[in-house]
């Protein structure tokens, strides 16, 4: 699984300032585990959560992660 970090320029696309951003984290499944087709989920966080709430750090050897749990399933999760 590969994870990578996005930030995108969105301010000159609705009027503001040019350093206005979006980030995103992107989980990609290995390429014999990518559903075919490929499926993107993408999670909208929402209510005072951020973007981290999809991927929680593990407690005492247990997985919290469901962006992970997505793309070990082959599917790429945004």
């Amino acid at each position: 699984m590969e994870r990578r970090e996005l930030e995108i320029e969105v301010g000159n696309l609705i009027g503001l300032p040019s350093s206005t951003k979006i980030a995103a984290t992107v989980f990609i499944p290995d390429a014999a585990q990518l559903h075919r087709p490929t499926i993107v989920m993408f999670a909208l966080p929402g209510g005072g959560y951020g973007r981290g709430y999809f991927d929680l750090p593990s407690f005492h050897g247990e997985s919290y992660s469901q962006a992970e749990h997505h793309a070990d399933a082959g599917i790429v999760f945004v």
